[in-house]
């Protein structure tokens, strides 16, 4: 391997680096998307990422909602799956 030294023109090397940060910078959105949507919520959480009250969570539940029991009462929802229901439910 050897040593060479590169001779750049200041604004191709600004350009390198944009494009550099840009593309890590869309790879890190995408993965924090992906992380979001697989994310598992609590029905607090869901209150608030939906902007409701908990009778009308309750009301969703029974609609189809998809949530799951834990241990005794403890109910938790998968974000994607709260908000691909919420984009198809009909009030």
């Amino acid at each position: 391997m050897t040593n060479d030294i590169i001779l750049i023109r200041n604004e191709e090397l600004l350009n390198l680096v944009k494009e550099a940060v840009r593309t890590e910078l869309q790879s890190l959105i995408q993965e924090k998307h992906e992380s979001d949507t697989d994310e598992i919520l609590t029905s607090e959480e869901v209150l608030t990422l939906l902007k409701i009250s908990q009778s009308y969570l309750i009301k969703l539940r029974s609609r189809g909602l998809p949530h799951y029991w834990l241990e005794g009462t403890t109910i938790r929802y998968k974000r994607r799956e709260v908000l691909s229901f919420m984009t198809t439910f009909k009030k």
